[in-house]
């Protein structure tokens, strides 16, 4: 702000040469004017897209509805805390965190849906399971009528057929895999009947991976398919030029799968090559999945059972202990 040039103790005119300095800074303020629109205006470009994205990823499956957001809002609100009792973590660290927290899960734009979406065990394969059984059964039927088995052969495996059905119904909305039901698919899993339709067997390849399935809905290459989200958001995010501000976005979102002891991935970084900051957004991702009502696999988690895994995580030298501890007194 100008105000009238004082000489004397009365207001007199700017001479020319002050005008000439004074019409420099003002062309100077009107850039930096310029200037600050323009970073604002990157800035609410950048904001809306991350939003964009955020919604892309939640819209692709009902499980994973409001993790990004609360993976978010859990890492903002541990920054602050720790701010509060000691840290100093800068304001643009905390904006930086918070954005690979939303951007985190990007890569699972690119996971199928259907394994994405997975939340039985045979999933799609069930129904093509049962009518296969019900072909069986009429097989078996066909061949008492034509007196090729006798009605003692016809009970035994009519019975076998509806206990497999029942087993299987069963198994199907199980999330594990007891040892006596793994002893009955070893039992059971190379019977199969020649009938009209062809050779038709209890369990075909993909659905015997299924049923070996030891917790959760997943198969070893289902599992192998969905940590391979990491590496696509660390794909997507390597396309974004960030700029110096957020320049560990993508090295923090695309590391919340790794372990201090170097068992995470999907490089297996372990130490001092995860910042703080990968400390932080991995932590916050593990306990809102322990809490998540929405995941397939599994039923949400009492909030102190979920902090007792996350001590033990820290205790196996997974998790950052002295993080952890504050994490807990955080939740408290």
């Amino acid at each position: 702000q100008l105000i009238n040039a004082v000489l004397f103790k009365k207001v007199v005119p700017f001479t020319y040469d002050v005008e000439k300095i004074l019409y420099s800074l003002s062309s100077l303020s009107g850039i930096l004017l310029d200037n600050v629109n323009l970073y604002s205006n990157l800035k609410e470009l950048l904001d809306s897209f991350v939003k964009a994205m955020v919604k892309a990823i939640e819209s692709r499956t009902p499980y994973n509805a409001s993790h990004t957001a609360n993976v978010a809002k859990i890492c903002g609100e541990f920054v602050d805390y720790l701010n509060q009792n000691g840290d100093e973590i800068t304001a643009s660290q905390k904006e930086e965190l918070v954005m690979a927290a939303m951007l985190h899960d990007v890569g699972k734009m690119i996971i199928k849906e259907e394994t994405l979406n997975k939340a039985t065990r045979f999933a799609s394969l069930y129904k093509n399971m049962m009518m296969r059984y019900d072909l069986i059964s009429a097989s078996i039927e066909n061949k008492y009528l034509n007196k090729e088995i006798s009605v003692e052969e016809y009970n035994a495996e009519i019975k076998f057929i509806n206990d497999v059905k029942i087993f299987v119904e069963r198994l199907e909305k199980q999330p594990y895999l007891p040892d006596e039901d793994l002893a009955y698919i070893e039992q059971i899993k190379n019977k199969e009947y020649e009938t009209k339709y062809g050779t038709l067997k209890i369990f075909e390849e993909n659905e015997l991976e299924c049923a070996y399935i030891k917790k959760g809905t997943l198969t070893s290459s289902e599992r192998h398919e969905i940590e391979m989200h990491v590496k696509y958001t660390d794909d997507i995010l390597k396309e974004l030029k960030f700029g110096k501000k957020y320049s560990n976005v993508r090295s923090i979102a695309a590391s919340h799968h790794e372990y201090l002891d170097g068992s995470g991935y999907p490089n297996h970084l372990k130490g001092d090559s995860l910042s703080k900051f990968v400390r932080i957004i991995t932590i916050a991702d593990i306990y809102d999945s322990l809490l998540s009502a929405d995941r397939p696999y599994k039923k949400p988690m009492p909030k102190d059972k979920a902090l007792n895994i996350l001590k033990e995580m820290s205790e196996e030298g997974k998790l950052d202990k002295d993080l952890i501890a504050k994490f807990i007194n955080f939740q408290a």
